[in-house]
């Protein structure tokens, strides 16, 4: 985290990351992307609020809203659950290390524009990269489960109202010319 970006209690913020070594994974097999999503919940839920998010192979994007103004307890929290998953992937695979490049990055969404920008950039990540053709197509994001699912660690209704209606949410019109406003991220 960005220490001269400190967090705001009910502000909206990008939070991305990726794996430490260049082409490296966070994700070895599916159950690791429900794990991550499980217990990134469980350690920062009662901190901050999921309104959408994309777990890549590599990387990983949240659209959070902060609950709770405590940066330095946030910042352990991040350590904690990074510590716990990296221990579980490290078993797993018969690795040691960690696995997370630094920690996450808070960049602050300043109004509604940027907002529902960021809302389809992290839907879109997984077609910007080359991974599947449709947002819908990636099983490891909020499209998908916007769509399909109630998940209980996500804000899927609250997120539906920036929208007309679910409807529109689907039918989403992912334009990448959109997203030279958030140039910042695209360079992962």
């Amino acid at each position: 985290m960005d220490v001269q970006n400190h967090l705001v209690e009910g502000e909206f913020y990008h939070l991305y990351g990726r794996a430490l070594a260049k082409n490296g994974k966070l994700f070895y097999q599916a159950r690791n992307y429900d794990s991550f999503l499980k217990n990134f919940s469980k350690y920062l839920g009662d901190y901050l609020d999921i309104w959408s998010y994309c777990l890549m192979p590599d990387h990983f994007h949240f659209l959070v809203r902060v609950k709770l103004k405590v940066d330095t307890t946030i910042t352990d929290r991040w350590h904690e659950f990074a510590n716990y998953f990296s221990e579980l992937i490290n078993k797993q695979e018969n690795r040691c290390g960690n696995l997370f490049q630094k920690g996450p990055q808070f960049l602050r969404i300043e109004n509604k524009s940027h907002l529902l920008t960021m809302v389809k950039y992290i839907n879109y990540n997984p077609v910007f990269h080359g991974l599947v053709d449709n947002p819908s197509d990636w099983r490891h994001s909020s499209h998908t489960k916007s769509i399909n699912d109630r998940l209980k660690h996500v804000e899927i209704n609250k997120l539906m109202t920036i929208f007309d209606q679910t409807t529109a949410f689907s039918n989403f019109q992912y334009h990448q010319q959109e997203f030279e406003s958030i140039q910042y991220c695209l360079a992962e």
